[in-house]
Parts: C-alpha cells; sequence; structure tokens
C-alpha cells in the first residue's frame, strides 16, 4: 500500500540542500520576459514572474533561505542588479503593507476589548441596580441580557483579531521576508542544465523511487 504523501517533506527533500537553502530556478529565453511591458522604467518584473515566486515559495518552510536561480543567456550586470532590485522592492512593499496592517488589528482589537470591558461594567451596574430593588427586574433582566451578549461579541471579536487574524497576517509577512532575503544566481541555459544534470545523477545514485512518489501523490 502507498505511504501517505507528505507534500512538506517532499519540497524540502527536492527543493532543500543540505545548508538549508531552497533554491527557485526561474528560466528567460529573453530578458525581454522579465520586466513588465507597461513600465518603461524596465523596474518592475511581469506579474507572471511574481505569480511563479509566490506559487514555488508557498509551501517551502518559513525557517529555510531562500535562492532565486535565474537563468537566461546573455544578461549583463545592469539587468541582473534591475531583476533583483525589483524582486526586493515588490516583497519590501509587501512586508510594509503587513506591518501597517498588523497595527490596524491591533488597534481594532484594543477598541474591541474596550467596548467588551465597558459592556461587563454596564452588566456589574445592572445587577447592582436590580439588586437594590427600585426598578422592575423584568426590565433590568432583559438590559443585562442584552449587554451580556453584546459585550461577550466585543470580546471574542478582540480575541479573534489577535489571536486568527493577526496570526495569519503574521504567516503572511514572514513569507514575504522570506523572498525579500532571497538571494540571486544568475546561470546560462548550459550552466544551470550541467548543474541539473549532475544533482539528477545524484539522486538516482540515492536509489529514490519516483514511482512510489507518484502513486502516493495519487492516493490522496
Amino acid at each position: 500500500m502507498p505511504k501517505k504523501f507528505d507534500a512538506i517533506n517532499y519540497l524540502v527533500k527536492k527543493y532543500v540542500d543540505d545548508e538549508e537553502l531552497a533554491t527557485i530556478p526561474i528560466i528567460f529565453k529573453n530578458t525581454d520576459e522579465m520586466f513588465n511591458k507597461y513600465d518603461p522604467t524596465k523596474t518592475s518584473l511581469s506579474p507572471e514572474v511574481y505569480t511563479y515566486l509566490d506559487k514555488c515559495s508557498y509551501n517551502l518552510p518559513i525557517n529555510y533561505k531562500i535562492r532565486i536561480d535565474v537563468v537566461s543567456n546573455n544578461i549583463d550586470k545592469e539587468t541582473k542588479n534591475r531583476f533583483s532590485d525589483a524582486v526586493k522592492h515588490h516583497y519590501g512593499l509587501k512586508v510594509f503593507d503587513n506591518n501597517i496592517d498588523l497595527k490596524a488589528i491591533s488597534r481594532k482589537a484594543n477598541i474591541l476589548g474596550a467596548f467588551g470591558l465597558l459592556f461587563v461594567l454596564f452588566v456589574y451596574l445592572g445587577d447592582h441596580a436590580k439588586s437594590l430593588g427600585g426598578i422592575p427586574s423584568t426590565p433590568i433582566n432583559v438590559l443585562i441580557e442584552i449587554l451580556t451578549v453584546t459585550g461577550w461579541v466585543f470580546v471574542w471579536s478582540a480575541i479573534e483579531s489577535m489571536l486568527f487574524d493577526r496570526k495569519d497576517l503574521l504567516t503572511r509577512r514572514n513569507e514575504n521576508m522570506q523572498m525579500f532575503n532571497a538571494e540571486f544566481i544568475f546561470e546560462t541555459e548550459d550552466e544551470y542544465y550541467k548543474i541539473l544534470e549532475e544533482e539528477q545523477k545524484e539522486d538516482v545514485e540515492k536509489n529514490e523511487d519516483y514511482q512510489e512518489i507518484m502513486e502516493s501523490f495519487l492516493d490522496q
């Protein structure tokens, strides 16, 4: 019976070397493919490039450093610099936006928490007024019930923002930081395919069972 397919383990095994460096290869037949055709300054990459990088890095564990292998013939130093700067600028802006959103979530949670505590105080005052007996108990009970439910809604919303929304946003920020800190290697096609061939030979020497991996994947 095929073993259960472990996606994370498979990605690490295939894309991460012994130095815990994950490699993302990207091949360009022409350097014009790199940059956004609507950007006359050629300082931003094609949207397809960012989509590709996001997909390749999506499941990589956050503790691994990423290296982007850019494969293209006849690429000059200026184009190399513009490519790496464009990647850092793109993901740097994402980190900046993530930090703004994190601050907004913290403010939202604080405000919701404050309102929740305020309604809890109103519930306490309602109970106190009820104990004095100066007001009919039925209106007080209804008011206390409304304040209790409303207070819990505010408190739960504050907890949800801090524990779930903030956690998801922190994960996205860490992923963007991982891409921002990526290293860059520029190679020609001949150099890249030579290295790839050597790595494939090493895989064969390790007796990796590709058929078993495929069957495990299809079994899911």
